[in-house]
């Protein structure tokens, strides 16, 4: 929330439920050209600042507008505040401006904070400027800071007003160089107090009256289980990451304390973006902020840095926050997002996610949703599921992530983050995969099929541990195969073994394909085999390789992460019509014509036999098969 009451005056609610789409802003005494623009284009601002003839915007990021972030200053501050003009003009990035009179400013930008009067001051022990939370210039040569620790310093204030400010911590205060008593104060937790004029008052109170839905919980599914997927949309424009198994993929992300993080092996338990490089990252019992926080989210650091164990947290434009931590919730303006039981207890949650222009969605812990200003979208789709996780986007009106209680999930995402996305989960759900059962009909043909075919007398036996059954990626990779083999005819099972970069099929239960590149295993599960990416070195040409021989299919089982296991792939090939022979010719792309495939026998070049195929559609993945490895 800002106000600013030099002359001109806006108020509104930027970071909880203002929505200038439907003029959730009131606003009055406002220079015609920016009059105009707020009728003809209603931006969703994250400040506003007037001066003296002149005013500042800054809009939130919203796709297809100005390219992102937009900002815009009156062509007459170039007269009336030089200073600011080329600050603004530069390279350098404007976060919000203090117009004061007498052509006194402090202009806060991504690099440092340029002032022409005493507001600021340098650290005692380390040089360099001290950061503000905000700062703002009052009547009769008044001032205000709040510097990033929070500590307040000013000159000239009315009494009244220092009393406001020492309250409790301050995140915006706004005076008004008309009056000494006008003032806007809005707090770290999110609670606001201020002094205006009488005829403003009953606006602004509208304003940020904040009407929430509530929505029963949807029936139970029959199944839940744990957590699958970490999703997070950043604050800025092309911003996301997604986990899923130990897999992760982000995009926008360029701070290395961060990127560190996301590469750390294993799975994480929580992860969150906010505002200014903020970041909360949680693998088990290990939590960690990155230090821009401190500033964006001073309360969030503060817990951090408590005793209290944080869980999850949800970072919302303007420092807004719902942190969740092993002894409460906590939230600013936790009357409109959190709730109590009527024996005082407050009513815990799942989730929580801020959005859009506003928008936000808190899941209570029996499945209730409660929610603001939900584009219809987002909202049907929050209406229809029992949701364990949702996940807004700041910058896509009607962009979500969900994870149901039951593991599935629902999305509406740029199109160009689909493929990302769909590599991470899998390109799936968990039914795609059936685990077999050990003493199943599938469990006992596969196992038994494996034992017999082990011929290297050398290498003992290895005991089978997990068979997966392996749904067609798409319904045309199947098709395919299918059309083919109805072709050529003679279908056989046969043995591949490939590289492994992740730790697929180890827990025994459910697949969740890794996002690799190079892991052969989960790409070929994915999308199918593809000749393209053979080598060109096989005895028999650049192919896809298969053999009747378990035991040397197991040859090119290759773990890149340290694994108990090994993984071998059981598929059905349409070898059709076989060009048999026991003499190598690597320089081969196609069978021999009238033949489908070649069919490499034991001899002097071979021990033992191999097929090779030509065609992506010849071949498909039917069962995955976990058995120990050697020691």
């Amino acid at each position: 929330m800002e106000a600013k009451t030099t002359g001109p005056f806006v108020v509104l609610s930027t970071g909880m439920g203002g929505r200038a789409e439907e003029q959730a802003m009131h606003r009055q005494n406002l220079p015609d050209s920016l009059a105009d623009i707020f009728n003809k284009d209603n931006p969703i601002l994250e400040t506003i600042s007037f001066g003296e003839g002149v005013y500042f915007y800054r809009e939130a990021p919203r796709v297809g507008h100005h390219n992102g972030k937009f900002a815009k200053m009156s062509t007459a501050t170039s007269d009336e505040y030089p200073g600011v003009w080329k600050v603004f003009k530069s390279n350098e990035r404007v976060n919000w401006i203090a117009f004061g009179e007498d052509g006194n400013y402090l202009v806060d930008t991504d690099k440092n904070i340029q002032c022409n009067g005493p507001l600021l001051r340098d650290y005692n022990n380390r040089g360099g400027v001290v950061p503000l939370r905000c700062a703002s210039f009052g009547f009769d040569g008044a001032w205000v800071v709040v510097e990033d620790d929070g500590h307040i310093r000013s000159h000239s204030l009315n009494g009244r007003i220092k009393a406001v400010l020492k309250k409790k911590p301050v995140r915006n205060v706004q005076l008004s160089t008309y009056s000494d008593i006008s003032y806007f104060v809005e707090y770290v937790d999110g609670e606001i107090q201020w002094s205006l004029p009488v005829s403003w008052r009953k606006r602004a109170d509208e304003i940020r009256e904040m009407p929430v839905r509530v929505d029963e919980p949807s029936v139970p599914s029959s199944k839940d289980v744990s957590q699958k997927t970490i999703f997070a949309f950043g604050h800025k424009l092309d911003q996301f990451c997604i986990s899923r198994d130990g897999g992760a993929f982000w995009r926008g992300i360029d701070d290395q304390q961060i990127v560190q993080k996301l590469s750390q092996p294993g799975t994480m338990s929580a992860f969150s973006l906010g505002e200014q490089g903020s970041c909360f990252w949680r693998k088990g019992s290990s939590t960690w902020l990155s230090p821009p926080t401190e500033m964006a989210y001073p309360k969030v650091w503060d817990l951090w840095l408590s005793t209290e164990a944080i869980n999850w947290v949800a970072f919302g434009p303007q420092g807004y926050y719902i942190v969740d931590t092993d002894k409460r919730l906590y939230a600013s303006r936790s009357r409109d997002l959190l709730r109590n039981h009527r024996n005082g207890y407050q009513i815990p949650l799942r989730c929580a996610s801020f959005g859009y222009g506003g928008a936000w969605v808190v899941v209570e812990d029996d499945g209730t949703v409660r929610s603001y200003d939900l584009h219809p979208k987002v909202l049907k789709a929050v209406s229809v599921k029992n949701i364990r996780t949702v996940q807004l986007s700041l910058t896509h009106k009607s962009a979500f992530y969900i994870e149901s209680m039951d593991g599935m999930t629902s999305h509406t995402l740029p199109e160009d983050w689909k493929g990302a996305v769909r590599n991470i989960l899998g390109n799936r759900e968990i039914a795609a995969y059936l685990s077999c059962p050990e003493n199943s009909a599938d469990f006992n043909s596969v196992s038994y099929q494996f034992s017999t075919s082990w011929r290297h007398t050398q290498r003992k036996l290895p005991t089978v541990r997990y068979i997966y059954r392996i749904s067609p990626a798409t319904s045309t990779l199947e098709n395919n195969y299918q059309t083919y083999l109805k072709r050529v005819e003679n279908e056989q099972k046969l043995w591949h073994g490939t590289t492994r970069h992740c730790t697929l099929g180890d827990n025994g239960r459910e697949l969740h394909l890794c996002s690799h590149k190079q892991c052969s295993l989960c790409q070929i599960i994915r999308t199918g085999y593809k000749k393209r990416f053979a080598l060109e070195m096989g005895m028999f040409g650049k192919g896809i390789y298969t053999s009747t021989t378990s035991s040397k299919a197991a040859l090119y089982s290759r773990n890149v992460q340290v694994s108990k296991y090994n993984a071998i792939l059981l598929n059905h090939v349409a070898v059709g019509r076989m060009f048999k022979t026991n003499k190598a010719d690597n320089g081969m792309t196609r069978p021999p014509k009238g033949h489908d495939s070649v069919c490499g026998l034991p001899g002097t070049e071979l021990k033992y036999d191999e097929t090779c195929v030509y065609n992506d559609d010849a071949i498909r993945p039917v069962y995955l098969v976990l058995y120990d490895a050697e020691l």
